[in-house]
């Protein structure tokens, strides 16, 4: 378990005891140990987490809010852990870190997770450290949220995560784009901000294509299906397929004819197009466009 990103809203009803909110600890001594993370409260109602790095107290280490956590009255707080840092946050703001080293290792363990209690290692129907008061929406998450993303979660406050998913409102259009010129998707979505944005050619995420619209100059692997995936701490929307053709340059056939002077003859111009669109034709002479339908070319020279 690399990372962990315990949260929850809380409002408790009582101070002067540790509380636990959510929790996969040890409640007894239990051999081996296997105590993983705790997000709680102490007893001056400071929201703290604490991690071991291989299931004992040796191997743990906690870090508490500077912030007092009101009684009767709500609050969001978040315990992260990225690898290195254990930090709290406290209503969208962090509150206080302390370094674990670059161990990026969260102990298993296999306590059962708990919520509002501490159950590792007791028997069934029995809890420790039980916290007195309402939680809403606890939640652990496999990855490292950003300070964006734990803002965001507050910011959301009584709308609740279930109604701040991300919805695309415009679906990216496919394009028919000449070789050699640029090529742009976009997307518009609504949702809880801030979002993530990565865009897929022929389902492979392209490198860098990370924001609502995607350029990119057009080479001849440039063909094919465009999607983009939209993410923000609540889930994933995703977009339609939408194709982009490359449009080729016309492949003329060149040609050669020899005439005697002032001898008049037809000149006839073959090109072929990949995609069999009409074709257009405008002679040249050394260089020089000559007008359709045929001024005489000089005597000597090139016609293309």
């Amino acid at each position: 378990m690399p990372i962990l990103f315990p949260e929850a809203w809380i409002k408790p009803s009582r101070t002067g005891v540790s509380q636990n909110l959510i929790a996969k600890w040890d409640a007894i001594g239990e051999t081996p140990e296997q105590k993983s993370y705790v997000l709680g409260l102490d007893e001056g109602n400071h929201v703290y987490v604490g991690i071991s790095r291989d299931g004992t107290d040796g191997g743990a280490l906690s870090v508490n809010s500077t912030t007092v956590i009101p009684v009767n009255g709500w609050s969001h707080v978040v315990g992260t852990y990225n690898g290195e840092d254990l930090t709290i946050y406290v209503n969208g703001t962090r509150n206080n870190s302390v370094s674990f080293g670059t161990t990026g290792q969260v102990f298993p363990g296999h306590d059962d997770l708990s919520i509002g209690a501490v159950v590792g290692g007791l028997p069934s129907g029995q809890v420790a450290w039980s916290f007195q008061g309402l939680i809403d929406e606890p939640a652990v998450y496999n990855r490292a949220l950003t300070a964006p993303e734990v803002l965001a979660i507050r910011q959301a406050g009584a709308a609740g995560k279930c109604k701040a998913f991300p919805i695309i409102l415009t679906q990216p259009a496919s394009q028919r784009v000449t070789l050699g010129s640029n090529a742009t998707f976009s997307v518009i979505a609504a949702g809880a901000t801030p979002f993530r944005y990565q865009w897929f050619h022929n389902s492979v995420a392209q490198p860098g294509a990370t924001n609502s619209s995607y350029s990119f100059l057009v080479q001849s692997n440039s063909a094919g299906l465009y999607f983009v995936r939209v993410t923000n701490v609540f889930g994933t929307a995703t977009s339609f397929s939408v194709l982009l053709t490359i449009n080729n340059p016309p492949i003329a056939q060149p040609g050669q004819i020899s005439l005697n002077e002032d001898t008049p003859a037809p000149i006839v111009l073959h090109g072929t197009d990949l995609q069999l669109d009409p074709l257009g034709e405008r002679p040249r002479h050394q260089g020089t466009v000559r007008p359709a339908g045929g001024l005489p070319l000089p005597a000597h020279g090139i016609a293309k």
